[in-house]
């Protein structure tokens, strides 16, 4: 009777886990504060580049601008001055970005 302790936690240990996780959905709202301290390491001639091709606005751009094409990993660690740059394939600029 001594090993039935033992086995019971043993089986207990190895049985799978179920796991029941619920995702919920949440929408986050940017308030005009939050937009401002966003884009503030640009200027309204580098914001008005969206739409544009890269090669045509380089020279508005800061010279250490991070471009992310699509589908791409980059890290994530906040810099408030960082230019972050989004391009399609043939590198038309989606949306320009502080961060």
């Amino acid at each position: 009777m001594k090993w039935m302790l033992p086995l019971v936690l043993l089986l207990a240990a190895c049985s799978p886990n179920q796991v029941t996780t619920t995702t919920t959905s949440t929408t986050s709202t940017t308030t005009p504060e939050q937009s401002a301290v966003a884009s503030a390491c640009l200027n309204e001639e580098q914001k008005a580049v969206v739409g544009q091709p890269f090669a045509q606005s380089r020279p508005v751009l800061p010279a250490d601008v991070r471009i992310i094409p699509p589908n791409s990993l980059y890290t994530q660690e906040y810099q408030p001055q960082r230019v972050n740059v989004n391009v399609t394939e043939d590198y038309t600029i989606t949306r320009i970005w502080c961060g």
